[in-house]
């Protein structure tokens, strides 16, 4: 259904180019009931509709690294990240990307909708989550600014 969803409504010509380095934005980023991460930076490779990810974020934990491949012409993707399965999907709509995913993570079965968007100057990335648990449903907003001197 989602595969059928993307087909119909990605349009050509409203790809966006996500690739450069990222910084996470706390003061600007929403992360509903979740603890706010003390740091995080996303690297995005982008050729055509292939992202390829690079993540290191800071918690109370330390650092944790990931990489994941995202394929935005809407075919499955499996990643690994934090040693968890992950399976994707990826499309357009108009110039925002739309990844669903869906995991298990101590048993618990998690499924995530993101929407990334960036501003018309280039300098802003925004992703809206949610995600579904039987916890409930949670909503954030992560907001990036591209680090300088670096694409």
């Amino acid at each position: 259904m989602v595969r059928i969803l993307f087909a119909i409504l990605s349009l050509p010509g409203f790809a966006v180019d996500f690739s450069g380095t990222w910084k996470l934005v706390p003061a600007k980023s929403d992360f509903g009931k979740a603890s706010a991460p003390q740091g995080q930076e996303i690297t995005v490779r982008q050729t055509g509709d292939i992202l390829a990810v690079h993540s290191a974020l800071t918690d109370h934990r330390g650092e944790t690294k990931s990489s994941y491949a995202i394929d935005a012409t809407g075919k499955d993707v499996e990643n690994v990240i934090r040693g968890n399965r992950v399976l994707s999907q990826a499309g357009w709509i108009g110039g925002v990307l739309i990844v669903k995913s869906q995991t298990e993570a101590q048993s618990v079965s998690i499924r995530t909708s993101d929407e990334w968007q960036m501003d018309a100057e280039g300098k802003t990335l925004t992703i809206a989550r949610v995600a579904h648990s039987p916890q409930g449903e949670l909503r954030q907003r992560f907001v990036y600014e591209k680090a300088l001197g670096k694409r």
